[in-house]
Formats: structure tokens, C-alpha cells, sequence
């Protein structure tokens, strides 16, 4: 069962926006163009961008971590997170936390310069009504990590009348089926999607005589696509896992890097067959 196998996971993030829109001067463009209110609006930086990308950047690495952890499920902001995986969520997810609460200690403690900075760049339309006091402006971020069981069917309240409790049990086991399949598809496009960048970097090298540049990423994040994927096959899906060992034979050649990729059109020619065949083998399957 999956409920046995899977939790749902979501990350929560909330943070200070540092725009506002400024009505005084927004009717003055208004004014000088001699526009309709509903033309627009000016959006002011209340603070210089600098202050606040450290915090976006971490926030940031962090959900693309996340949705990498965890297949897609629903429409709420929940994935469905293998549980094998979720001491590796938590424990990311934690360090993620400790840093941002590091970076937002900063900028509160920052906050008086980022003023003063922003004084001089508004010029006239500074207002120091604009701005939060610094409880508030901490008060405005938000860092949470929510996990829960995916649904049972048979936790419907038995004090619901049978006629209503069966179909309840019936619809929500329905929901819960589809969720799955379509976590399933998720996963199998996502394996697609890695084996796919390899294969097309390797075939645009060719076509190019060597003019394309190859990455390293195009290795390493394909390696780490074959454990996750096995990790989320919560559906042991063989035709799936065969995949995945195919994909794997790539590295079969002793430290397989983007330099022997360019050197060695030998080994190029065959990674990109073996790419390629895998790519057909995960499109009968989707």
C-alpha cells in the first residue's frame, strides 16, 4: 500500500516582498499622460535587491530540492515524498531552514543601512511609512516544512451512515489510485526528461563537429536522476527499472566525464546509443 511506502510533503514559504505600490506617484504618471486610473500602477523597491537575493537564492535551491525529492500530487502544494527519502528531505530541508533564519538575522540586523540605502535612491519618494519595523519585517517570513500520511479510503468516520461511508471510501481510493499513476507518469517523465539532455548534448555535438560545449551536470544530474528514480519506482514497475539499469550502463566506463565525452567518439557513440535506446524504452512506457 502506498501509505505504507509514501508521505505527502510540502514546504511553506512566505517572505517580505520589499515592493509597494506608490500611489502618489502612480497618479502622477496618471496625470502627466493624462491616463485613466486603471492604466497602471508604479511598484517601488523599498529596499536595494542585494539585501534580500541572499534569502530568495537559498529559498530558492531549497524548493528545487524539494520538487526533486518528490513526485507531483494533487493541486494543494503537497508531493508525494518516498519514504526512503525522508530523512534526506528533513535533513535538507533543516539545513535549508537554519541558513535562512541565519540570512534573515542578517538582514534584520542590516535593515537600518538597507534604509538609509534606499533613502538615497528614492530620493523624494522615500516615506518612511512604507517600511515595517523591524518585528514586523521578521514577523513576514515564513520557512515550514508540512509532512502527513497520503489518505486511506478506510479512515473514512465509521459515524458517517454506510449509504454516504461507502461511496466516500469508494471515491476517495479513486482520487488516491489516480494521484499515484499520475506521480508515477511524473517520475517516468522526469527520467525521460535527464537521459533526454545527455542524448540531445551528445547529438548536437556531432551535428556541430564538436562546436557544442558538453557539461558536466548533463552527467551528474542524470546519475542522480537513476537513484531517485528507483527510490520513487514505489510502483516496482519493471519495465521502469529496466530502464534505469540501461541508463546506468553509461557509467560502466571507468570515470565517464564530459572530457572523455569530446575526446573519445567511441565511447561518445555508444553512450548516445544506449541514451537513445533508453529514451525509446521510457516513451512505451508513458
Amino acid at each position: 500500500m502506498i501509505q505504507q511506502t509514501a508521505m505527502l510533503a510540502a514546504l511553506e514559504l512566505r517572505s517580505f516582498g520589499g515592493q509597494r505600490t506608490d500611489r502618489d506617484v502612480t497618479a502622477e504618471v496618471h496625470s502627466s499622460h493624462n491616463a485613466s486610473d486603471g492604466a497602471g500602477r508604479y511598484v517601488a523597491s523599498l529596499i536595494p535587491k542585494k539585501f534580500l537575493d541572499p534569502i530568495q537564492k537559498n529559498r530558492s535551491a531549497a524548493y528545487a530540492l524539494h520538487k526533486r525529492l518528490t513526485m507531483a500530487w494533487g493541486d494543494h502544494g503537497f508531493g508525494l515524498l518516498p519514504v526512503v527519502l525522508l530523512d534526506k528531505h528533513r535533513n535538507a530541508m533543516q539545513a535549508a531552514k537554519d541558513k535562512d533564519d541565519a540570512l534573515i538575522r542578517d538582514l534584520i540586523r542590516d535593515y537600518p543601512l538597507a534604509k538609509a540605502e534606499a533613502k538615497i535612491i528614492r530620493n523624494g519618494m522615500y516615506h518612511e511609512e512604507d517600511y515595517p519595523s523591524e518585528a514586523e519585517l521578521q514577523a513576514s517570513f515564513r520557512f515550514r516544512c508540512k509532512y502527513m500520511p497520503v489518505p486511506d479510503g478506510g479512515a473514512i468516520p465509521e459515524m458517517i451512515h454506510d449509504s454516504y461511508r461507502h461511496d466516500l471510501e469508494r471515491e476517495l481510493n479513486e482520487r488516491i489510485a489516480e494521484e499515484f499513476d499520475n506521480a508515477h507518469h511524473d517520475l517516468i517523465g522526469r527520467v525521460k526528461e535527464s537521459v533526454g539532455r545527455l542524448s540531445t548534448s551528445l547529438r548536437e555535438f556531432d551535428e556541430r563537429a564538436g562546436k557544442r560545449k558538453l557539461h558536466e551536470s548533463m552527467l551528474s544530474n542524470l546519475q542522480e536522476m537513476i537513484e531517485l528514480g528507483r527510490a520513487m519506482n514505489l510502483k516496482k514497475d519493471q519495465a521502469l527499472e529496466i530502464a534505469l539499469n540501461q541508463a546506468e550502463s553509461i557509467f560502466a566506463y571507468q570515470g565517464l566525464d564530459k572530457d572523455t565525452l569530446r575526446d573519445d567518439p567511441v565511447i561518445r557513440a555508444d553512450v548516445r546509443r544506449v541514451s537513445d535506446a533508453t529514451l525509446d524504452a521510457l516513451s512505451k512506457i508513458l
